[in-house]
């Protein structure tokens, strides 16, 4: 039980990532950032005032949101996730 894992062993193999998936998820990703830095600004200057600071104070949160959606997402498609390898990657080297 006290095997090496090999960082090949975490990785899936080449012909299982999907790259054109993980390209659609960044280019939806992308512009859905776009759509919020384009569209809050111009939803804060026609709203009332106390909507204005509440609008434009979400655009970081909603791009750091998708962001972090995104590589949640896109990381399963890449690492082969089981608790091992988890376990692996968290454990301190010695």
């Amino acid at each position: 039980m006290n095997e090496d894992i090999q960082p090949e062993q975490l990785l899936r193999d080449v012909q299982d990532i999907n790259v054109l998936h993980i390209a659609m998820i960044l280019l939806g990703a992308y512009l859905v950032i776009a759509l919020i830095r384009r569209t809050f600004p111009y939803l804060a200057e026609r709203g009332p005032s106390k909507l204005r600071l509440y609008l434009l104070g979400m655009i970081p949160v909603l791009r750091l949101a998708l962001v972090v959606g995104c590589v949640v997402w896109v990381i399963p498609m890449i690492f082969e996730v089981t608790l091992r390898n988890f376990i692996v990657i968290l454990a301190p080297q010695v």
